[in-house]
């Protein structure tokens, strides 16, 4: 099975650490939508293969497009999250700095209501692996992509160009 990689700001309000027992059990905590923002009733996803041989260029190209060097959290879920709520995923341009990832990796989740956005986030609080790759790392594969060619370091916003040249 496929598996999807989604940015997110904080992995913590994923975890489900809180007590919500105002929550109804069908439901999710309205932040966690925060993360799914959708445009044009699209969600960018990036596919991360079997191997996850891509894992950490996606990471690295993710997080040169940031405005600040800093830690990095995601959720990894599985197609199935989708496919268990008749969403459609198709490959489409992203929008990372690196080219070939986008061409290779960056799906759309498609025609998503805002009914089947609650079914995924309850999908992805329940089964995605959460995710956080510290500064010190971020900073490691901003570097390492750099070097490989995947991006020029000119597409890195010069303040994280002036964290790695430190």
């Amino acid at each position: 099975m496929s598996a999807f990689l989604r940015k997110v700001q904080n992995k913590n309000r994923w975890m489900g650490v809180e007590d919500l027992a105002w929550l109804p059990s069908d439901d999710v905590e309205a932040d966690l939508l925060a993360d799914l923002k959708t445009q044009e009733n699209e969600l960018s996803i990036w596919h991360i293969e079997d191997d996850r041989s891509n894992l950490e260029r996606v990471l690295a190209a993710l997080a040169a497009g940031c405005k600040a060097l800093d830690r990095l959290d995601y959720l990894l879920f599985d197609s199935q999250a989708l496919d268990s709520l008749g969403i459609e995923y198709r490959k489409s341009a992203g929008d990372s700095c690196d080219p070939e990832l986008n061409e290779k990796f960056h799906f759309d989740a498609v025609r998503l209501s805002g009914r089947i956005l609650v079914g995924l986030a309850r999908g992805m609080k329940d089964g995605a692996e959460k995710a956080r790759v510290q500064a010190s790392r971020v900073k490691a594969l901003i570097s390492w992509a750099v070097g490989l060619g995947h991006f020029p370091i000119d597409q890195v916003p010069e303040g994280i160009r002036a964290k790695l040249a430190q």
